[in-house]
């Protein structure tokens, strides 16, 4: 489905194809003329390709329409019309000139007062949507775009779906191949674990979202999506104010209560997490002038490839002094939020991301806790009163709300001996491989890894597992070498799929720095 083929086209007699501005996973977003009532709207399309059907696919699609259409708000986009053609499916909605919250970051930080009225539009936007018993699932700067009125409209409602619970209307087979859906760095703990979602998910999101704005960066980022998941399932998300001393203590605390660990310790609606915002002054007034930037989902001033900052915008970025490794954070109050405990999932792909989720969390603590038995004193040019360039928190899953840095040990306390500190790495290299041979299992199982491949894979996640038992590290180095070669190979001729590689990356990386710690 090309661009040249289409532009010209009209579909339906009706709306005239003129210009692809965006394109994203469910397909492609046009501009386009509706020719009978002389308007410019934003046409979503997906090819319905009989080479390679997909009834999942498509069914999302048209559920986008439905629930969309559904919902009558200021702050939803407006879906006017969806229909299919022989080969294309389509969504015509109304064309949003922008930017996206995505797209003012460009420029840094947002000032609090935008920040204020993007949670207050937003938020209604969501309670208007959960009184339908929608969750979006995918609230995140990108989904959140500027309307010709100004207002901003939340965008991209594919993969929302009927809340989870005793009494929910089940939707059998639209995510049985792909368990967990959303973005990592905006994914609640319950997404990130498999299990139900609520509207609560979405509120976490938007928390998240909240704090983004304000720090210019997401709060719990790793090096890569499974590892980003695993910190926000077992990290609480940091006083906004640890990064921005300028919050007001209405929206901080609105930010804090929204990103609880435990959905129970949310806010149960929207509207009661606008309340927090409500205990200071709403200065939510003052709107940066919308600049025009080409995006997912709405229209550039011309077919510029590039995003820029939003021309008009006038009020100042104020600097952050972020935290990231090295950086600790001031010390925090200790968290009353409880910890959200994983329960089994039954759905086969869900249990391997779940299982390599939990084995990475182990190696993680493993690390952790033998770092921190080592660990002395930061030193004081590493305080948090130095500036310095933001960047993504630390990969390493802290057991406390807050990391700080860890005092120098007594005289009287007790260092790890050299044999127990070999122990707990040789240990995290079991976990690790164990978890990735049971990732390779799934991905074979689902079609994911072609049979020779995996016994490739596997013959020498045995022969780590041998050396382990045989405590004998150089041996497992070696081994980690040849499957390093293996794998690559492997990736490189096709015989492991784009998803099996999405699964199997950050394990090979987790096995790697295993070995590494171990054999140095």
């Amino acid at each position: 489905m090309g661009m040249e083929s289409l532009t010209g086209r009209t579909l339906s007699g009706r709306y005239r194809l003129e210009e692809q501005i965006g394109a994203g996973g469910m397909g492609q977003v046009w501009r386009a003329i509706d020719t009978v009532l002389d308007r410019q709207v934003a046409v979503k399309i997906m090819s319905l390709d009989a080479a390679h059907p997909d009834p999942t696919a498509v069914e999302r699609f048209a559920r986008e329409a439905r629930t969309t259409a559904g919902i009558s708000h200021p702050h939803v986009v407006t879906v006017h019309d969806s229909g299919a053609t022989d080969d294309l499916a389509y969504l015509v909605m109304e064309l949003l000139p922008g930017p996206s919250l995505a797209d003012e970051m460009v420029s840094g930080p947002m000032p609090v007062a935008q920040v204020e009225g993007v949670a207050r539009e937003v938020a209604s936007a969501l309670g208007a949507a959960h009184s339908r018993g929608l969750v979006h699932r995918d609230i995140k700067p990108a989904n959140i775009v500027r309307g010709d009125d100004g207002r901003w409209r939340v965008v991209d409602f594919g993969i929302s779906r009927l809340a989870d619970g005793p009494t929910a209307v089940t939707q059998p087979g639209l995510t049985a191949t792909h368990m967990i859906i959303g973005t990592a760095d905006y994914l609640a703990p319950e997404q990130a674990l498999g299990r139900p979602v609520n509207g609560r998910t979405d509120l976490y999101a938007l928390g998240v979202m909240l704090w983004t704005l304000l720090a210019g960066a997401p709060p719990l980022s790793g090096t890569t999506p499974v590892a980003t998941m695993m910190r926000h399932a077992t990290e609480d998300v940091p006083d906004i104010r640890d990064v921005r001393p300028d919050v007001p203590a209405g929206l901080a605390e609105m930010i804090t209560a929204l990103t609880g660990r435990n959905p129970e310790d949310r806010p149960a609606t929207a509207d009661a997490a606008v309340t927090l915002l409500d205990r200071t002054p709403d200065v939510s007034g003052t709107v940066a002038s919308a600049g025009l930037a080409a995006t997912e989902v709405i229209a550039g001033a011309s077919a510029a490839t590039a995003v820029l900052p939003t021309a008009g915008s006038t009020a100042p970025r104020p600097p952050v002094v972020a935290t990231g490794p090295g950086t600790p954070r001031p010390q925090a109050a200790p968290s009353s939020r409880a910890p959200l405990t994983p329960e089994p999932d039954q759905r086969r792909w869900g249990a391997v991301i779940l299982g390599v989720v939990a084995a990475l969390l182990v190696i993680a603590l493993a690390w952790n806790w033998w770092a921190k038995r080592d660990a002395t004193t930061p030193d004081p040019a590493d305080s948090p009163s130095a500036s310095q360039p933001l960047e993504a928190p630390s990969l390493t899953p802290s057991t406390s709300p807050s990391p700080s840095p860890t005092p120098t040990p007594s005289p009287s306390a007790t260092s790890p001996s050299p044999a127990q500190t070999s122990g707990a790495a040789a240990t995290a290299v079991a976990a690790a491989a164990d978890a990735l041979q049971s990732a390779v299992s799934g991905a074979e199982a689902l079609g994911a890894v072609e049979k020779p491949a995996a016994n490739a894979l596997n013959k020498q996640l045995s022969a780590i597992s041998k050396a382990v038992r045989a405590e004998a590290p150089d041996d497992a180095s070696q081994a980690m070498s040849d499957l390093r070669s293996a794998y690559d190979q492997a990736v490189s001729d096709g015989r492991i799929k784009g998803t099996g590689a999405t699964v199997l990356d950050p394990l090979m990386g987790a096995l790697q720095s295993a070995v590494d710690r171990w054999a140095g």
